[in-house]
Order: structure tokens, then sequence, then C-alpha cells
């Protein structure tokens, strides 16, 4: 049971966000990637431990309780965190921390949601991913803040609008794993091109964005994966069984 056990100082962290929310707080060994489909159906937000400090948390967040995210600023070996964010109506959840071991971070969203992001002090981390609700009324106020994520290997923006993809794209010099789903694009850009370290480039879900299919047939040919929007797939799919 001792791996169970957190330190007097981070189990004092632990109760004090969990005063920010009607949920408990339930242990489990590790947080896997079902919990967002969990969390919506239960009444419990988890967390897991290593060495007696929480390594993987989830918290929730609305227009009045932003301030919780200072307890969790005080988290200093936190490898994961997912930030479940509801209504913010006209206010602005400012998400602005500082943590040299984070290497996961997720945002989730229901409602209308307006984000500030500042990743200039979270040198470390790996992924991104924001996943706004069904209806697109997740308003990202400064996507251009994740080029300061220097480290950041997947970016995953899916339901939250974005007409076009964004410019400090090229600049991701780490990026492997690039989803921008169901995010209203209508734009492509050859700065995709310049992304040297792209194995995925998922672009699903945008049925307005229109792509020559001589792109189509360079992008299939130079990234790994490629999954196109779906108004493709037929025409790419006869193309490529008509060549064998």
């Amino acid at each position: 049971m001792n791996d169970r056990v957190l330190s007097v100082y981070e189990n004092e962290i632990l109760e004090r966000i969990s005063l920010f929310t009607s949920k408990k707080y339930k242990y489990v060994e590790y947080i896997d990637k079902d919990e967002y489909r969990l969390y919506r159906k239960n009444n419990f937000l988890y967390f897991s431990i290593e060495d007696k400090k929480i390594l993987e948390l989830e918290v929730e967040t609305d227009y009045q309780k932003n301030s919780l995210l200072e307890y969790v600023d005080k988290l200093s070996s936190l490898k994961s965190l997912k930030i479940f964010i509801n209504n913010t109506k006209k206010s602005i959840i400012d998400i602005n921390l500082h943590l040299n071991s984070l290497k996961y971070l997720s945002l989730y969203t229901e409602g209308i949601s307006r984000i500030k992001l500042s990743l200039e002090n979270l040198p470390n981390l790996y992924s991104l991913i924001i996943i706004g609700d069904s209806k697109g009324n997740t308003e990202f106020l400064n996507i251009d803040s994740i080029n300061n994520a220097k480290s950041l290997e997947r970016l995953e923006i899916i339901s939250t609008p974005i007409s076009k993809i964004p410019d400090f794209i090229s600049s991701l010099s780490n990026l492997k794993d690039l989803v921008l789903r169901s995010c209203g694009l209508r734009e492509f850009d050859d700065l995709i091109f310049e992304i040297k370290t792209l194995e995925w480039l998922d672009l699903r879900g945008n049925k307005d964005l229109r792509i020559s299919k001589n792109i189509r047939d360079i992008l299939y040919e130079k990234i790994l994966l490629f999954n196109p929007p779906e108004h493709y797939m037929d025409e790419d799919l006869y193309s490529l069984f008509n060549e064998k």
C-alpha cells in the first residue's frame, strides 16, 4: 500500500484542489486514454502516484475556479495533466503553468469556453491535446502561443475553430504528430512540407478544406500516415488501387 501513499505536502495540495470540484478523487495505477469518456459518466477525477508524489492528475475548472491551477503549479513531479473546462461564459481561462516536469497536457472543453494558454514555462512538454465540444464553442485566444513549446512532438487540436493551419507549425522542429480534426479548416498551407520530422498528419472532419490531388499525392509519399478530409477518401483509394 505504500505505493499509494502521498507525502504530507502533496496530500495537502490534493485536498486543496479537491475543494474546487464536486467530484471525488480516486487513485488509479495510471490514467489511460479513455478517462474522458469515464469522466463524463461518473463522479470521479483520477490521479496516480510515483515515489509519494502525484504523477498524473485530472482537474476540472470553470470561470469561477481559475485559481485552482495555482495549486497544480506546486506539484513539482507532475508528468501528465488533464484539465476539463466547463462553460466559462464570457470569462477567460488563463492557463499559465510553471512545471519543468510536465510532458502531457490535455484540455477538454464543454459549452462556451474561452482559453488563453501560455506554454513558455513548460520546457519539456511533449504532447498537447485540445478538444472542444461538438458545437465548436471553444475560443482559443492566443493559438500562436503554442510556438513556445519547443519540445512538442504531438499536437492535437480537435473541434476547436481555426480557419487555417497556424504559421507557427513550421517552427516546431520536433513535431511528429499533427492532428487538426474538425476544426473548420478552409485553407491548406505548404508550410506543412517544412516540418521535416512529421510522421502523422490528420485533417479529417474539415469538410470545407480543399487540397489538390497533386498535393495529396506528395503528402501520402512524404508522411508515414496521412488522413485527408473524408471527401477525398473515395478518390484517393480509387487512385491507389488503380496504380496497383
